[in-house]
């Protein structure tokens, strides 16, 4: 288990200067809107991952007249004390681990896993393919520890099918790449199905609290050709668009994770509120899966969950997600409007203003 004992931040949005500690188990962080509590939780994503769960280039988060900004953590990795480390400007991003610099900004999961329930993922129903895809795909890199280095090769394999298929490649050239791909792809797919197929049989058994509108609630995979064909044909299909637009047009790259209730797309479905509980029943499945299936107890950074849910709604998604184990992170305008529980009743809190925090 890890969890995150300090965060030192700089010039991160509206953070000019922080420097805290938290309790490793429940930790709320109350303000008012534009107060820098949402900011926090972006920080410790970005030392988590290595970009903030709102994305964006460097000036959307780097505070306004600064170069750079610096995060900077204390991890407690199982009983040992790692230091993380992230840098980002417009020239890039540095991250270090006790000093030293790693690979790839994805090697900072491996010390600090996190889930977050952020305004994305609020709008799951409604937000791009590729951010669907990337759901499931940031949970089997906590799930099956290969699954990155898959994933990584995967996208390398199409970066030069692509780069052959601008350069008119044909015959063995391009044959070669379109082997490389297809076992790569598939792979990914394979994975992925299973993934998906993981997270539905945990959905099936937490329906009963969703609230998330009538009907069974289902994620619907759907690989990124067309249905029938294997991958092989597809890509033969596809040839002359190919040529037409310099990139593969067909494989996982392109593949969709709908939100369904009743095997109709849950955005023609449901309302705002609705979709909201559809995310926090999601993060319950993936954390559930997580605990099945590799013990990882992940970091979970809850943002305004108030917003849109009554106390009631609250109470049941925060009974269910926050327990005594993992480390919490949850924002609130107003702590007396939380539904507080067992683990919430004896939260570390934090007020913060204008980007100063104060330790209640």
């Amino acid at each position: 288990m890890a969890f995150l004992r300090e965060l030192r931040i700089k010039n991160f949005r509206n953070l000019c200067s922080v420097d805290l500690k938290f309790s490793s188990k429940v930790n709320v962080i109350e303000g008012q809107n534009g107060s820098g509590k949402t900011s926090l939780l972006d920080a410790i994503h970005l030392l988590a991952t290595g970009k903030p769960f709102s994305g964006g280039a460097p000036a959307d988060f780097v505070t306004r007249g600064a170069t750079e900004t610096v995060v900077n953590g204390e991890v407690d990795c199982d009983g040992v004390a790692v230091r993380l480390g992230v840098e980002k400007s417009r020239l890039g991003t540095v991250c270090r681990a006790n000093g030293a610099s790693v690979r790839s900004a994805s090697s900072l999961m491996a010390y600090l896993p996190v889930i977050s329930l952020d305004a994305q993922l609020y709008q799951l129903v409604s937000n791009s393919p590729a951010y669907r895809r990337s759901l499931i795909d940031r949970t089997l890199f906590h799930v099956e520890p290969d699954y990155l280095d898959l994933f990584k090769k995967f996208h390398r394999s199409m970066q030069h099918r692509n780069e052959a298929i601008r350069q008119g490649s044909s015959g063995s050239a391009l044959e070669f790449w379109d082997e490389e791909f297809c076992s790569l792809a598939l792979a990914v797919d394979q994975r992925r199905q299973a993934g998906v197929a993981a997270l539905n049989s945990l959905l099936s058994l937490m329906e009963p609290w969703a609230g998330a509108g009538a009907g069974t609630l289902r994620l619907d995979y759907r690989s990124g050709w067309r249905a029938g064909l294997s991958l092989r044909e597809a890509l033969t299909e596809g040839a002359e668009r190919e040529k037409q637009w310099n990139m593969t047009l067909v494989g996982p790259q392109r593949a969709e994770l709908r939100v369904t209730v009743d095997g109709i797309a849950a955005k023609q479905r449901v309302s705002r509120g609705q979709a909201k509980r559809i995310a926090c029943l999601l993060v319950a499945a993936q954390l559930a899966y997580l605990e099945q299936t590799s013990q990882v107890e992940p970091v979970l950074l809850i943002d305004d969950l108030s917003a849109e849910l009554d106390q009631q709604a609250q109470r049941v998604v925060l009974e269910t997600l926050v327990n005594g184990r993992r480390q919490t992170f949850v924002t609130a305008i107003d702590y007396e409007v939380l539904a507080k529980g067992k683990y919430l009743d004896n939260a570390q809190r934090f007020h913060v203003e204008h980007g100063t925090f104060l330790a209640q």
